[in-house]
């Protein structure tokens, strides 16, 4: 477990997962505070959602999950969350895949967790870690401080963490932008005939997108 200690304002705990294959499942439990500082950001790869599942179970009070998985299925078979999000960032279309057209242990493993998680009553939070520090994390004026938490936890001592943790605390950023409020866009707001397979679920962004 790899962890980073930031000093702030009253924080709380967020967890998120990054799903991956066999030995690729990342995990963060941070506590952030509403400016978006950082506590003890902890992360770890995980070899199954069996032990993800574990994992989280023994969390104690956590405030939200945010995960790198679609939380919310359409009907359409194209969701109107992504085509807003290649729409706002032609550059990084490429990486918003297709609903039909993702693997399955990002999928099926998110969801599985999600499922799971549903015991905690907190809230689920999809994320794109990648295409937000890519192209939307500049805007937003929090967004300095989820830099810091990340190169915290690549300093040495220690191993470097794998690209499946930096995901995951991303993910668990995020759900705290939501819950704090400092993100007002809900991209399942854009119209669609939307099925959320494992219950009610949010995917908050730092700036307005539309279909």
């Amino acid at each position: 477990m790899r962890v980073a200690t930031r000093n702030g304002m009253k924080e709380k705990l967020f967890l998120g997962y990054d799903p991956g294959g066999a030995n690729k499942h990342g995990i963060a439990a941070v506590r952030i505070s509403a400016d978006g500082a950082t506590t003890a950001a902890a992360t770890s790869t995980l070899s199954t959602a069996r032990e993800v599942r574990d994992w989280l179970l023994k969390q104690v009070s956590p405030t939200a999950l945010g995960i790198d998985t679609l939380l919310a299925w359409s009907l359409n078979g194209s969701r109107g969350c992504d085509r807003a999000l290649r729409r706002r960032y032609p550059k990084h279309a490429p990486s918003i895949i297709p609903q039909n057209s993702l693997y399955s242990s990002m999928t099926i493993n998110g969801v599985l967790v999600a499922e799971a998680a549903r015991v905690l009553r907190i809230p689920l939070v999809e994320c794109h870690p990648k295409l937000l520090c890519r192209a939307a994390l500049h805007r937003d004026p929090d967004g300095s401080t989820l830099r810091d938490a990340l190169d915290d936890l690549t300093r040495p001592p220690g191993p470097h963490p794998t690209n499946h943790e930096e995901d995951a605390l991303v993910a668990a950023w995020c759900s705290s932008r939501w819950h704090f409020k400092r993100w007002e866009t809900n991209l399942y707001s854009i119209p669609d005939d939307m099925h959320f397979p494992v219950g009610p679920a949010v995917y908050p962004w730092p700036e307005a997108c539309r279909d």
